[in-house]
């Protein structure tokens, strides 16, 4: 499951995002030249969630949270991606504030030179997609080299 909230007011079904681990540059908004428009995009691994209410309800304090542009997490994979602002919030004090309602967090490394390697094992049912077919939308993520 995967629940995302953009501008704190509307929610993004699943099928409108882009891959839950597209990209962790920083970046600049366009509109707004001033220093104070840097975001940066984190990944973080929440632990203890055992159900969509637990990734509502964090998805629910990110969303509250002064200096977080959006947000997604995702129960499955245990994780939260945030776009922030740094010089309004800190990633320690959004690790702070997830902490603080009884789940662990800590921020995902993603290193393009270490070529951090992981599996995930796959469980699928043959009447809702072929085996072809979840391969082909794992390869369309950012990083993903093989399935």
């Amino acid at each position: 499951q995967l629940v995302s909230m953009t501008n704190k007011n509307s929610a993004l079904h699943e099928d409108e995002q882009k891959p839950f681990l597209s990209n962790t540059a920083s970046t600049q908004i366009e509109d707004e030249p001033s220093a104070s428009s840097t975001v940066e995009k984190k990944f973080l691994n929440i632990g203890g969630m055992t159900c969509g209410a637990c990734s509502a309800m964090i998805q629910k304090l990110l969303t509250g949270i002064d200096g977080v542009e959006s947000s997604a997490v995702s129960l499955m994979l245990k994780r939260a991606e945030v776009i922030f602002n740094p010089n309004e919030v800190s990633l320690d004090d959004i690790i702070e504030e997830i902490e603080d309602i009884g789940f662990e967090a800590s921020e995902l490394r993603i290193s393009t030179e270490n070529k951090n390697n992981f599996a995930i094992k796959l469980f699928y049912s043959a009447n809702d997609h072929s085996k072809s077919d979840i391969f082909d939308k794992i390869m369309t993520i950012e990083g993903v080299h093989n399935v």
